[in-house]
């Protein structure tokens, strides 16, 4: 007589610790033991720095990295070490999307989980759940459905910088109520103080030291030319990334090029690891957050040829920013992709608010917030007359005195969050200001009528927006007035976000959520528009505008947005 025994959490554990052979075994060996890559054992061999990092148990880590160094193939053994080694739990590993999501589910998750565990006839495994025993893997990709389904024990974000951040904070939601709240996030980083690196900043920072075998030198091995040797390299390349041309890596001596100890510059082997460790920056950081930074010297996999050659490459081709993430696992600062303080200061001109005569034609924009962030222009948008801050509960008292002493032509406010509040002023204004919602339809101001043909809202593409307001900072076509003791927010606010051109969505990015007055010029620049394109329409005069700088506007030649922001003050 043929006994069937169902599936209790009492068996599945003491399956588990027999299938471990003992139940001290670190991640490490359990996953040499258990899981296979290519047909054979997994090894850590060439990528020793992984051990550190799967043997980490700590609820809360951060890993930066390069690309293509077998991150995600370390993440996602561990990710099944702690499912199978932990009967009953549950995971969500996140990618970005979808593509990447069944991408990675199809041709590494579910190879690596059917080989450690053949599925049994009642385990469920798609491309979104696998089984494992009691245990499940949800597979995710950063959706606001992903964020509100199914409680968890473990959360892991693969790819953090290209991640919707505002799902990303609701993910975490999903281990809240665990024992384990486990979060790990990984990621190749993008800019400074974004995604990853910000995760990275506030953590213990380990980095993957070397000790000189000749000096006793404990360093990081980097890419440049303190640690990098070449016999022949010219005497006018100063730096590795940006001064060595194409033409230039072609000739260079990489047979004799070596990497070197800064102290004795002597050569050094990155891929002895029995001379590296892990070792936290900030020690006392260690009872927060666990943080790794993986550099192309983290193994021996990357020669010194295909750093210098690869980047050189890119940044011949304009790709700076990519190879600088990708290839070095580092940030990317360039003046392409954010404003810099100092083209942020040459719009300053004096924290004093010029008189505005009551019949002179100024437009405004506002971000809404609990404080919202008000900011007047002139006619034709060369000038910021007054940046404002107004709790929230006076807004409707203050844009009222705005509209009933002074010529307001055009105002946008953002709906949310206070939509009520946003409609209330536009029924105040009669028809001269304007909630805004952002979309992405590439069109700057679209209007959104109501069944009875009155304009609700104008649908404006943020990107465009936003462009406007880079446009008119960098090139210096917008001054700064009336700005009091807000100099230094103001700078805060206007370097808060990166423009990503990553893949065919340019997108801007928030760093820290220090943006309002980014918005709320936008928002400024978006009415001074909407009234140019009307008048175009309307084929009202050229010159009906004279801004407060003296310059006359000519709206008819304005229908694209940047060139008609170029048009100002030439």
């Amino acid at each position: 007589m043929v006994v069937f025994m169902k599936s209790n959490v009492f068996m599945d554990s003491l399956v588990a610790k027999i299938r471990d052979s003992k139940t001290t075994i670190s991640n490490a060996e359990w996953i040499c033991e258990n899981t296979t890559l290519q047909g054979k054992p997994y090894s850590f061999k060439n990528h020793e720095f992984q051990i550190g990092i799967v043997n980490d148990t700590f609820p809360r880590i951060c890993t930066i990295k390069t690309s293509q160094i077998g991150l995600t193939e370390c993440s996602s053994r561990k990710t099944l070490a702690f499912l199978a080694r932990n009967t009953g739990t549950r995971c969500m590993y996140s990618f970005p999307d979808i593509r990447l999501r069944n991408n990675n589910s199809k041709t590494r998750f579910g190879p690596l989980i059917r080989d450690a565990f053949p599925p049994k006839s009642s385990d469920i495994r798609s491309t979104e759940l696998y089984q494992i025993n009691s245990s499940f893997l949800y597979m995710a990709s950063c959706s606001e459905s992903d964020a509100t389904s199914n409680p968890v024990d473990m959360l892991v974000v693969d790819e953090i910088d290209l991640a919707n951040q505002e799902i990303v904070v609701l993910l975490n939601s999903r281990i809240q109520h665990s024992q384990y709240k486990i979060r790990e996030v990984l990621s190749t980083p993008t800019f400074s103080d974004y995604g990853i690196d910000a995760e990275y900043k506030t953590s213990d920072q380990r980095q993957y030291v070397y000790k000189c075998e000749h000096c006793n030198n404990v360093f990081v091995p980097q890419y440049d030319l303190k640690h990098v040797y070449f016999p022949n390299m010219p005497k006018d390349v100063e730096d590795l990334v940006f001064d060595v041309s194409p033409d230039i890596a072609a000739i260079l001596d990489y047979d004799n090029a070596y990497v070197r100890c800064p102290n004795c510059l002597k050569p050094i082997n990155p891929a002895d690891a029995s001379r590296r460790e892990w070792v936290a920056k900030y020690p006392e950081r260690s009872n927060s957050k666990h943080g790794y930074q993986l550099l192309p010297f983290s193994s021996g996999l990357l020669s010194i040829k295909y750093l210098v050659t690869t980047v050189a490459e890119g940044i011949a081709k304009n790709q700076a920013r990519r190879v600088i993430n990708t290839t070095l696992g580092e940030t990317y600062n360039g003046g392409d992709s954010r404003l810099t303080a100092s083209e942020i200061e040459k719009c300053f001109v004096t924290p004093k608010c010029p008189e505005i005569p009551k019949d002179k034609p100024i437009f405004f924009g506002l971000d809404m917030g609990m404080g919202c962030h008000l900011t007047i222009v002139s006619a034709d948008g060369g000038e910021v007359l007054k940046f404002e801050v107004i709790p929230q509960e006076k807004v409707e008292e203050r844009i009222t005195d705005l509209l009933e002493n002074y010529n307001v032509i055009n105002g946008m406010i953002d709906r949310a969050p206070f939509i009520p509040t946003a409609y209330k002023l536009r029924d105040i204004s009669e028809g001269r200001v304007f909630p805004v919602v952002y979309s992405e339809n590439n069109k700057r101001a679209v209007p959104y009528k109501e069944v009875t043909g009155d304009i609700a809202y104008y649908q404006v593409d943020r990107t465009l927006a936003l462009d406007a307001v880079t446009e008119a900072v960098r090139s210096g076509k917008i001054k700064f007035y009336g700005y009091a003791n807000q100099h230094d927010v103001i700078v805060t606010h206007l370097m808060d976000m990166v423009r990503d051109d990553s893949d065919e969505k340019i997108r801007y990015l928030k760093l820290k959520g220090n943006d309002h007055y980014f918005h709320s010029l936008g928002y400024a620049l978006t009415a001074v528009y909407l009234k140019a394109m009307t008048d175009a329409m309307s084929d009202v005069p050229t010159g009906s505008f004279v801004g407060f700088n003296g310059v006359s506007q000519k709206p008819l030649d304005c229908y694209d947005i940047l060139s008609y922001f170029k048009t100002l003050r030439k």
